[in-house]
């Protein structure tokens, strides 16, 4: 596991990825962002039993693991925090070994949408654990909320546009305090103007869920529409 420093040697490999973030907005525009991506072996974060693993790989720039298997609280750990972990099978895994340390500096693409990967003349698929989603989905629905619609991507945007804020940030501060909800600012992923967007991680535990859409029934009563 990682202690301190990033090793790089035949277990992890950082190349910079082209990393295709699924940041949809209302009208289905796509953006791309630089992002980092770590491709590991087998078991990737045995041992590490807190939120200290994924936060150090945050931390140096990672957005994105890919293994063959990862243990599992780190992969809920990963989940929860925004790392996203990617398992492909053993061979694809060799594969981008083979290419990347023959190619040094070669992009990877990670597709959220489509799910896939993309390494020169490699080409593998993945997939996003779907209940998390459709629980999401049919919550906000549920509430009567309007929200995108996640091809393959872990977060929902959801419009605010109802509740009369000038400012995104400014609505997940009251979220937070008033609804007992964490989300982030849309306009933390546009380059352009946008403030009626917030969004909602879903790769969380279902509990964690649950507890979220149980409160978030509560929005309209504790968050009342500005005028």
């Amino acid at each position: 596991m990682l202690d301190g420093d990033v090793h790089t040697d035949r277990s992890f490999l950082h190349v910079r990825m082209l990393h295709r973030a699924a940041l949809v907005n209302m009208t289905g525009d796509t953006f791309l962002e630089f992002l980092g991506i770590l491709v590991a072996q087998a078991n990737f974060g045995n041992g590490s039993s807190r939120e200290h693993a994924p936060w150090a790989l945050l931390e140096y720039g990672f957005r994105c693991v890919i293994a063959p298997s990862f243990a599992d609280i780190f992969k809920n750990n990963a989940l929860g925090n925004g790392l996203l972990p990617v398992e492909l099978k053993q061979s694809e895994i060799d594969q981008l070994f083979q290419v990347l340390e023959a190619n040094p500096g070669m992009e990877i693409t990670v597709d959220l949408e489509k799910q896939t990967v993309d390494a020169g003349s490699l080409h593998f698929t993945f997939t996003v654990d779907p209940f998390r989603r459709w629980m999401m989905l049919e919550g906000l629905d549920a509430i009567g909320l309007q929200h995108t619609v996640p091809q393959g991507a872990y977060y929902i945007l959801m419009d605010i546009s109802e509740f009369g804020f000038d400012s995104d940030l400014e609505f997940c501060e009251v979220l937070a305090r008033d609804v007992g909800v964490g989300a982030v600012p849309g306009s933390s992923f546009f380059r352009e103007p946008v403030n009626h967007l917030i969004r909602f991680h879903f790769a969380k535990r279902d509990e964690t869920l649950c507890a979220a859409l149980n409160r978030l029934e509560t929005i309209r009563k504790k968050i009342p529409a500005r005028k």
